[in-house]
């Protein structure tokens, strides 16, 4: 198993290529494959798409080589991007704040995370995230300007007749986003106005990180992009080595427990004390004493059923990725997405 591990180390260092936006030091990324709905250079959100899939962003649709970029982005997946972007830092807590974000859903700690750093405060007078909603343009601006710091804009009016509101939670956020050229505003009204309610797409929503984050990401680490699809291949790598873990259980005990005590060689259980009161009396102080709970049944007496808490140990599943290859470079990626190879005793 230690070599495997040697191995496994070896392979992951040699294949993994993913860098976080915040450390954008030259890179030689290749050719990296591309998602099958986004393949028109001429969009707005394709530079974008590119440096998510590059840098761990996102990974696509699950199952799929799609990134679905029209299909509008949830709270919970704009903070995962967010988080990701971040370099998945740790959250302080391994309990989430809210309480409709489960354990076990994929943004837990991306949304944990937000809200110690302060970038969401969840839904206001709940303990609500509401991860399922669809983010808005004034949400997300304003994610990304609490990620910065609450940076004070220079401007102190806004430039969209739209967005007037100094109170409003937002305000800030839009006129700092502006002049970081993260938004222009809506081209169907000549650029006059924010939308603040409008929904945001996958595909706006990367690009709004893209424009934030990594502006100098092609020249700095001298991409191209090319036509290219992963492959997944038959090869696995192992991720995680397997552990036994003891954890505790109860069993019913359905037979006697009073083995320790014998009169005139037999079990107290099976022992009929009906002609014997003296024998019966002195019986029940014993079992009392040893803190046994006994009945006496039908064919004489026997001790009740006895919840017993137990330990066994459980052998957990290794997790394994699969490799992907691009069809043409033929460069290698371990999958972010691991599976369980049953391996249990």
């Amino acid at each position: 198993m230690k070599k495997w591990i040697t191995l496994t180390l070896a392979i992951v260092m040699m294949f993994t290529t993913l860098m976080t936006a915040m450390d954008t030091q030259a890179e030689d990324y290749g050719h990296i494959c591309w998602f099958d709905d986004v393949k028109d250079e001429s969009v707005y959100y394709y530079k974008p798409v590119y440096w998510a899939k590059a840098v761990g962003v996102t990974t696509g649709r699950s199952g799929t080589n799609l990134f679905d970029p029209n299909a509008t982005c949830t709270r919970a997946e704009i903070v995962t991007f967010l988080w990701r972007a971040a370099g998945k830092p740790e959250p302080e807590s391994e309990t989430c704040q809210f309480d409709d974000v489960s354990s076990e859903a994929y943004y837990n700690q991306s949304v944990q995370w937000a809200y110690e750093q302060g970038i969401t405060t969840g839904r206001r007078n709940t303990n609500n995230f509401d991860p399922k909603a669809t983010c808005t343009r004034r949400e997300i601006v304003t994610f990304l300007w609490r990620f910065a710091g609450r940076p004070e804009p220079g401007a102190e009016t806004s430039k969209f007749t739209d967005i007037t509101d100094e109170s409003a939670y937002y305000y800030k956020a839009v006129l700092w986003a502006v002049e970081k050229d993260i938004t222009t505003g809506k081209a169907s009204s000549n650029y006059t106005t924010f939308d603040p309610l409008g929904l945001c797409t996958r595909g706006m929503s990367v690009t709004f990180l893209y424009r934030y984050m990594a502006t100098d990401f092609y020249e700095t680490n001298e991409i191209d992009i090319g036509d290219h699809i992963w492959v997944e291949t038959d090869e696995e790598v192992l991720v995680k080595e397997a552990e036994d873990v003891e954890e505790e259980y109860q069993t019913t005990e359905k037979h006697c427990l009073c083995n320790v005590y014998d009169w005139d060689s037999q079990s107290f259980c099976d022992y009929d004390f009906t002609e014997n009161e003296d024998e019966e009396t002195e019986f029940i102080e014993v079992v009392k004493e040893h803190g046994h709970e006994c009945h006496n049944g039908p064919v004489g007496w026997h001790t009740r059923n006895v919840r017993v808490t137990r330990t066994k140990t459980v052998h957990h599943d290794a997790e394994y990725a699969k490799v992907l290859k691009c069809s043409e470079c033929h460069k290698k990626s371990v999958s972010e997405v691991t599976y369980t190879k049953a391996d249990n005793n």
